[in-house]
């Protein structure tokens, strides 16, 4: 059996409705947005070829080991569903005409089961409304993983994540539908990726055309994923802390 929680219980946890094996669904949008992860183009931001290339490799792996093994789902813990998750049903729309509609169908059937968020912390105040963020593997689930983060970030038009970084983790994004710039260099738009090497600072800013939506992955020590640590910083440098 795939799942220690029932989807019964996992519905009644977090007012979500589960298909009655909702194993297959989740399998298949791991493999797709690990898929989409290892094969993203136009490498925004720092790390160079080589790091990109392991990253993707690192995931791509991770994610193939789950989709083939048996899942250990798990019900995520209840949240207040952010304003911004009030979106995704059009950044959807948007990424089902675009090159990364098979990732977005991946996403559909699960999309009343994903439980959003404001990040991992306290975000700051003017993030309130703006943005959202969902595990789909992570160390609490819903698909459990030690080696890995992998989730999506939902970004209301013209919204500006701050300057932030993520300590001893390594992060790709890769654009499903609308587009983010990083750091005010480039334009990501569907199926272009960006990797930051560890605490590498950055900032985004999403389109003003509609909603956005990322997909992410962190890799890191096991203790670094556990803690899922993100520190805003007050400047809005282009470059890694430690100079790199």
């Amino acid at each position: 059996m795939d799942s220690p929680t029932s989807p019964d219980a996992a519905a009644s946890a977090v007012g979500r409705s589960w298909t009655p094996d909702p194993a297959p669904a989740w399998r298949r949008v791991v493999a797709r947005l690990g898929e989409r992860i290892a094969q993203g183009g136009s490498h925004v931001g720092a790390g160079g070829s080589g790091n990109v290339r392991e990253h993707q490799a690192r995931v791509a792996a991770v994610a193939r080991d789950l989709a083939e093994g048996v899942l250990s789902l798990r019900a995520p813990t209840p949240a207040r569903r952010p304003a911004a998750a009030g979106r995704l049903d059009q950044a959807l729309a948007r990424g089902r005409r675009g090159p990364e509609a098979p990732a977005i169908r991946a996403i559909e059937p699960l999309a009343r089961a994903l439980v959003w968020r404001e990040g991992y912390m306290r975000p700051p105040a003017g993030l309130h409304g703006r943005f959202a963020q969902c595990e789909v593997a992570a160390p609490g689930g819903p698909v459990h993983c030690r080696d890995m983060r992998l989730g999506l970030i939902l970004f209301a038009p013209g919204c500006v994540y701050p300057a932030h970084a993520h300590p001893g983790i390594e992060e790709s994004y890769v654009c499903l539908a609308g587009a983010v710039s990083q750091n005010e260099a480039g334009r990501l738009t569907p199926g272009a990726l960006i990797l930051n090497r560890p605490d590498r600072v950055h900032r985004l800013r999403a389109e003003t055309g509609g909603p956005s939506l990322l997909a992410y992955a962190w890799l890191g020590p096991a203790p670094r994923l556990a803690r899922a640590a993100t520190r805003f910083v007050r400047a809005t440098p282009c470059r890694r802390r430690d100079g790199a």
